[in-house]
């Protein structure tokens, strides 16, 4: 087995040869490429565009189908009807600015509790204004609202409002 990896090495060594040692002339010519400079256009097709809506499909579009439990709770998260701009939304969250640790993170594939006893994934559906999260022990409702893209207030129903900053590590 030693002889056929020393041969095999020998033999590699021959025909990738010094690339040192060869002249200008010996190298094998190159095609030309022309390089044309293109300059963006106004999008003339239809599907050059995308709106609004198709971008909200592509976030609720996934390829795991939605599913219930025997609680109700979704097997994945739900966006449709959106009244918030979710790419201010999703990120991660603190109680406040000075926070040593986050509060929670979400995007459009989970909700993240952190430090939490139990499943910190919790499933969650975005409609609206409004965010419903389906913990074990039950849902709750809060109405989301983004008055500037880092500072994120929570109103549940019963009254209580919560503040969040967008945490920096």
């Amino acid at each position: 087995m030693r002889y056929l990896n020393f041969i095999t090495i020998i033999w590699l060594m021959n025909s990738c040869g010094n690339p040192n040692s060869r002249n200008i002339n010996e190298e094998t010519p190159v095609d030309t490429v022309k390089v044309e400079q293109i300059t963006p256009t106004e999008p003339t097709r239809e599907f050059d565009t995308i709106t609004e809506q198709e971008i909200e499909e592509e976030l609720v579009t996934d390829v795991e189908p939605l599913t219930f439990d025997s609680a109700g709770r979704p097997s994945r998260p739900i966006l449709r009807n959106l009244q918030v701009d979710t790419s201010l939304l999703f990120g991660v969250w603190a109680n406040e600015h000075s926070a040593p640790n986050a509060a929670f993170l979400i995007d459009k594939d989970k909700y993240y509790i952190a430090d939490f006893d139990g499943d910190p994934y919790v499933p969650y559906i975005l409609e609206g204004d409004s965010l419903t999260l389906f913990f074990e022990w039950g849902e709750q409702t809060s109405r989301i609202s983004l008055p500037t893209p880092d500072l994120l207030i929570m109103s549940s129903r019963d009254g209580l409002t919560s503040q969040y900053e967008r945490f920096e590590n």
